[in-house]
């Protein structure tokens, strides 16, 4: 072979060699910025949907505790009515509970669809349904799914 066509090939060689590193530096960093850009999505999207969930569970165990304990104390008590209705504002500072009298019977929310009745007479305690209340499941009321796998796309 010509030493000149050997000497013009290795210049072409070493020419696209270096183009095609420049690319895909280039490439590289397009690459990184949209990796980094989807990792700091997906994982913000993540900790705000667990934070949510555990404010949530906070809430229930915080309700759920008044709940039974007012529970508690009325039967074991024999609360009055009125007696039972200071100790409700007494737990219940927050106003979580959402207590309802109607007529002779009191009702305090335990969550969505969920209800603690209370029953006096004379303003004497009689019974009290918590049925609703022990039948939370809270591993089914409160879950959170796994992160969305990463979007990254080609650029």
């Amino acid at each position: 072979m010509d030493p000149k066509k050997m000497k013009l090939i290795l210049a072409v060689s070493v020419a696209v060699n270096i183009a095609l590193i420049v690319i895909m530096l280039v490439l590289k960093n397009g690459y990184k910025d949209q990796a980094q850009e989807a990792y700091k999505v997906s994982t913000k999207t993540y900790t705000d949907q667990v934070a949510s969930v555990v404010n949530a569970q906070n809430t229930f165990i915080k309700t759920g505790n008044a709940l039974w304990q007012i529970i508690f104390e009325t039967t074991a008590q024999n609360l009055s009515q009125a007696a039972f209705n200071a100790r409700v504002a007494e737990l219940d500072a927050d106003k979580l509970l959402n207590p309802q009298t109607t007529g002779n019977e009191t009702t305090l929310s335990c969550g969505a669809d969920c209800a603690v009745k209370f029953t006096f007479k004379n303003g004497k305690f009689v019974s009290v349904d918590y049925k609703a209340l022990a039948s939370i499941s809270p591993a089914a009321t409160f879950s959170v799914s796994k992160p969305a796998p990463f979007n990254f796309q080609a650029q």
